[in-house]
């Protein structure tokens, strides 16, 4: 019989989301190349006629369809295919050598989806070991904590949840009704504002090209007040400089400020070569609109609370107050568009204006021994954390016989 250390060593984690995802062995973890695989959550829809062929007929690319979105499982078949091709194909299993296999899924999976993944990892992959958790509570375990607040912002779900002692919130925990897909157009109308050349230029531009254009130019102003300014045109307002000029001259600090608004102004304004060889200018608040829109909605006509509003309605859900206090003082936020720049300091500018006085709102720190990308894929780095305490409750194969699908029920 294999040692928890064997089991540890090959076990594999794999974190499925709405864009991407994401797998590696456990054992890896904390290193740098420890999440050796991140593949798009998409499928090649092949014809059965002509199940090897690298193109469709004519030449042309096999289309794609999607097999998970906005954090949801939507076609059971594609997903076995993409699981397939991760664990067969770049994780390297062998037929009859299979391993152990955690699964770190959405916060609000429901219990049929799980119970599917379930039935799909003994039956299709005869998986030797089987161990299922949540995102929320995984991102937490990447920073060695149990207690917190999760703010999860990717490219197809933007999710909420508390956590504590270790367990989600599931009852409060919330889908916001936008994430990074939403951002993806925002960028397109705010690129085709005013028409002209660079309307005509970009009206066309591929989704890929948006997203990729989005992620490089995106953030957010640190307060609403600076917000307000940069939307102006005024850098020496977003620096403070009006208070500064009612007082007569500025000091050092304050002019230091002005300068850096100042050199991000400029910063703002890049060029953009387009893949036919076009050239756009983009103006200097555009970027920090982006942002704002993951802060207030409404600022992009989206109709939904503000992400500070979110929290609040998350952590008020929790029935003990000093378990709301914990949760305040350790705040995480993670996902791919939760990286942009900015965001994380802004949300704790937000957070004292619409919650309780008495609240110690602090940012969660990543441990030291953490990779620099590890806040970005939380959920995946706590799932490895995880597993090395894991491997006593991990369902085994004769448990599945025994109970079926429903197993799932004593570990989540």
């Amino acid at each position: 019989m294999a040692t928890d250390a064997e089991k540890l060593g090959k076990t594999v984690v794999v974190d499925y989301g709405s864009d991407t995802i994401k797998a590696g062995r456990a054992r890896d973890v904390p290193s740098e190349n420890a999440l050796s695989c991140i593949t798009p959550s998409l499928v090649e829809l092949r014809s059965p006629a002509h199940p090897d062929a690298a193109t469709a007929p004519g030449g042309a690319p096999w289309p794609r369809g999607e097999a998970v979105r906005r954090g949801r499982i939507v076609d059971v078949q594609r997903f076995e295919s993409l699981l397939h091709h991760v664990l067969f194909e770049r994780m390297r299993w062998r037929y009859g050598r299979e391993d152990c296999l955690v699964i770190v899924e959405p916060v609000l999976t429901s219990r049929s989806e799980r119970e599917a993944v379930v039935q799909m990892a003994f039956e299709s992959f005869n998986v030797r070991g089987l161990f299922v958790c949540d995102a929320a509570a995984c991102a937490l375990y990447a920073c060695n904590k149990q207690v917190g607040l999760t703010v999860d912002i990717g490219h197809g779900k933007a999710v909420v949840a508390a956590v504590a002692e270790g367990a989600t919130h599931v009852a409060g925990a919330a889908q916001l009704p936008w994430a990074g897909e939403e951002l993806t157009a925002y960028t397109a109308q705010l690129l085709a504002r005013g028409g002209g050349a660079r309307g005509a230029a970009t009206a066309n531009l591929p989704p890929e090209q948006l997203r990729a254009l989005k992620e490089q130019i995106a953030c957010a102003a640190a307060t609403a007040e600076d917000f307000a300014a940069i939307t102006s045109g005024d850098p020496v307002r977003a620096a403070g400089g009006e208070a500064a000029s009612a007082h007569g001259a500025a000091d050092k600090q304050q002019q230091a400020n002005i300068a850096q608004h100042e050199e991000a102004w400029r910063r703002a304004r890049r060029s953009f070569t387009l893949p036919d060889g076009q050239t756009i200018t983009l103006a200097g608040d555009e970027g920090y609109r982006l942002g704002e829109a993951l802060v207030r909605p409404t600022s992009a006509g989206l109709a939904a609370p503000t992400l500070a509003d979110a929290c609040c309605d998350v952590v008020a859900a929790l029935m003990e107050a000093p378990s709301r206090r914990a949760v305040w003082e350790s705040v995480l936020v993670t996902g791919g568009t939760g990286a942009i720049p900015g965001l994380r300091e802004r949300l704790m500018a937000e957070l004292p204006l619409v919650g309780p006085p008495s609240a110690g709102f602090a940012l969660m720190p990543l441990p030291n021994y953490m990779p620099p990308d590890a806040r970005k894929h939380a959920a995946w780095m706590g799932g490895a954390v995880l597993s090395r305490v894991a491997m006593h409750q991990m369902i085994t194969p004769n448990e599945y016989s025994e109970f079926g699908p429903a197993v799932v029920g004593r570990i989540i």
